[in-house]
């Protein structure tokens, strides 16, 4: 988590911009376990949609929290910054 910020931080993007982007990566992210999560359960015969959106929503719901909780410590910084000059 913390190199796809550095990576995002980075970007010369307003502040705004580089959490809307994190928040796309991450919850993509999670989305897409969700469904290999599914593909595995259909295996096993849970292969209704009922159970298809259970497992793409509670990831999601969970990184939701945790990308929240993890942006009160790591704020972004705007474009016109140079985080190489402030160390």
């Amino acid at each position: 988590m913390k190199k796809l910020w550095n990576y995002i931080d980075n970007k010369n993007l307003k502040a705004k911009t580089k959490y809307m982007l994190a928040f796309l990566i991450v919850e993509s992210a999670a989305t897409l376990f969700g469904i290999l999560l599914w593909l595995v359960f259909r295996l096993f015969g849970y292969s209704s949609g009922g159970w298809l959106f259970c497992l793409i929503g509670y990831p999601v719901m969970i990184t939701f929290y945790v990308t929240v909780l993890y942006l009160y410590g790591h704020e972004f910084h705007n474009g016109s910054i140079n985080i190489q000059d402030s160390l």
